[in-house]
């Protein structure tokens, strides 16, 4: 193989992995924010307990029409 070769090679492999390590560094944050919303989902639903508990909401109001099973699917 010829030095060009080679250079080309190399310079495709350095852009690869920097790609990968972007990607993998998104990834993380993607998660982290997922796990600060699913945390906040889990206080929410804490807060409407006691509020429900207290007689403020009817049950109904507490959960519309499905909400709870979507927000469910997120785990």
């Amino acid at each position: 193989m010829d030095s060009k070769r080679v250079l080309l090679a190399i310079q495709e492999k350095l852009k690869w992995e920097s790609r990968k390590t972007r990607i993998e560094e998104k990834l993380s944050q993607i998660r982290e924010k997922k796990g600060q919303i699913l945390r906040q989902i889990e206080e929410t639903r804490s807060r409407v307990a006691q509020i429900a508990a207290m007689g403020v909401i009817s049950e109904s109001e507490r959960s519309p029409s499905g909400t709870a099973l979507r927000i469910e699917s997120l785990r």
